[in-house]
């Protein structure tokens, strides 16, 4: 299957084109789904990836429902201390830490995601600071059970916070740094 890419900023795509290009990602042998990206992305040229880029920036985001199970709890606790410095508070991700947003991506696609760079199928690229970083934050998360509970919590992340394209920063929330605890837990 295929994840939803519309919620993703054009600037992580544009990256993670990049690296699919230049070999930090796709290369490795275990990596099926990424060579078949790193095959399509390198056929493109430049003017067909800015059509495909234009066209995905029309593209409304989603709030996928979940199909995995997690205990939101456990998850704030260990989002809250090993994912939020770097996909910050509602899940959108960091420009500066080259941080993907994950709300509006399946929980089954972040799944698959996390046990690539917890087996250094993703982030094994000398040169890719930021994939590294994540594939040594997976070293905290080991246990099945704890990356379930992370995926709950960002599925409830992404229907407090859909992400929303172009979005008004005079909006309640847009910008906000506000204490959000006390909403995400049941």
């Amino acid at each position: 299957m295929t994840p939803s890419i519309a919620s993703l900023p054009r600037w992580y795509l544009e990256e993670q084109i990049q690296k699919f290009r230049n070999g930090q990602r796709g290369d490795h042998p275990d990596d099926l789904h990424g060579k078949q990206m790193k095959a399509a992305v390198s056929r493109l040229t430049e003017e067909q990836l800015s059509e495909a880029l234009d066209h995905i920036d029309t593209l409304p985001p989603l709030v996928p429902p979940p199909t995995l199970t997690g205990d939101v709890k456990n998850g704030y606790e260990l989002y809250f201390e090993k994912c939020m410095g770097c996909h910050r508070f509602n899940g959108h991700g960091e420009r500066a830490f080259h941080s993907a947003a994950l709300n509006g991506l399946q929980d089954w696609y972040l799944l698959e995601q996390m046990k690539k760079f917890q087996t250094g199928v993703r982030g094994y690229h000398l040169d890719d600071e930021s994939e590294a970083k994540m594939r040594d934050t997976m070293k905290y998360l080991p246990s099945d059970q704890d990356q379930l509970d992370i995926l709950a919590l960002i599925t409830k992340l992404a229907n407090e916070y859909p992400v929303k394209k172009n979005p008004d920063p005079s909006e309640p929330g847009s910008s906000s740094r506000r204490l959000w605890a006390n909403s995400l837990y049941p």
